[in-house]
């Protein structure tokens, strides 16, 4: 096992060593006997614009696990793999204070090391399917069982158990919303998953995502339920409350509030994205002074 190993971290060393520049994604998680477990993902590109994405590392961390303790896990394995610093151009986490503390977090600490060496620090982004369950969050509603809703109610009456929401009216209208506005982030999260999803990729689909949660603000507004068909279905029903109007589109504003602000991360690089995913449609104006003459030579 152990030869296995070592010819795997070799594999690994030789791999990476060639990356023109490569990201990291760090992911903190405990195990069964409630250890820290730090998961060490890389992903990088060679001179031949081919990709490669592995698993760098998987540390256990003792004790603490400040932004320090991860940090110093980080570094042994960028060194064990030989890679150069300098060829670090970002570094995804799941936002938490030992990730991203202005202070001792990890992020920080990278940031320090390259402003020793004079080197432009890496982009920093927070994972962004977890960003998008914590705007799911922002919803303050427990997840639907509106398919399940006959069956519930028949089961709840054959036991004698009365459950008042379920008459209610205005309850149902709540539910139905929450099950159409569930699918639509449910929709989105799976845009997000799988591999060889590229940060222009989930910029694609953030935008796209932000328009497609302007539609139903407007529309819900004017109880046009074109895009929520869960809620269409219950008012061709004709139930006796009104559409809780005002409730439901606070809650789609609150929602799309946090989503601008879960994810400002893509709005800041925006210009360094465009610059990747498309060169050829770069405003050359907007680009850092270094890759002009090189972006001139290629439009």
């Amino acid at each position: 096992i152990e030869e296995m190993g070592d010819n795997l971290h070799q594999h690994s060393q030789n791999s990476t060593k060639k990356l023109s520049y490569f990201s990291l994604a760090l992911d903190k998680s405990g195990d069964v006997c409630d250890s820290a477990q730090l998961l060490i993902f890389i992903r990088g590109m060679n001179m031949n614009i081919e990709v490669a994405e592995e698993l760098a590392a998987l540390q256990s961390i003792k004790g603490t696990t400040t932004g320090e303790d991860i940090y110093e896990k980080v570094c042994q394995t960028v060194n064990g793999l030989e890679l150069d610093w300098t060829k670090l151009a970002s570094g995804t986490t799941d936002g938490a204070p030992s990730m991203v503390g202005s202070k001792k977090g990890v992020i920080t600490h990278i940031n320090q090391k390259m402003d020793k060496h004079n080197h432009s620090h890496p982009i920093a982004i927070h994972c962004l399917i977890h960003q998008q369950v914590l705007c799911r969050k922002s919803l303050m509603w427990s997840l639907s069982f509106y398919d399940l809703l006959p069956q519930i109610t028949a089961f709840l009456l054959s036991q004698n158990k009365e459950v008042p929401e379920l008459n209610d009216a205005e309850w149902k209208w709540h539910l139905t919303f929450l099950t159409d506005v569930t699918e639509l982030l449910n929709s989105f999260n799976v845009q997000f998953q799988g591999n060889r999803k590229f940060v222009c990729d989930m910029q694609s689909h953030g935008k796209a995502f932000e328009v497609k949660l302007g539609l139903p603000i407007k529309q819900v507004k004017e109880e046009n339920f074109c895009h929520l068909p869960t809620t269409q279905n219950l008012l061709v029903e004709k139930p006796l409350v009104a559409f809780p109007n005002k409730t439901c589109v606070e809650s789609l504003e609150k929602l799309q509030k946090e989503f601008q602000f879960r994810f400002k991360e893509l709005h800041l690089h925006k210009q360094d994205i465009q610059l990747f995913h498309n060169p050829f449609s770069t405003d050359i104006e907007n680009v850092d002074t270094m890759y002009q003459m090189e972006l001139a030579e290629l439009q």
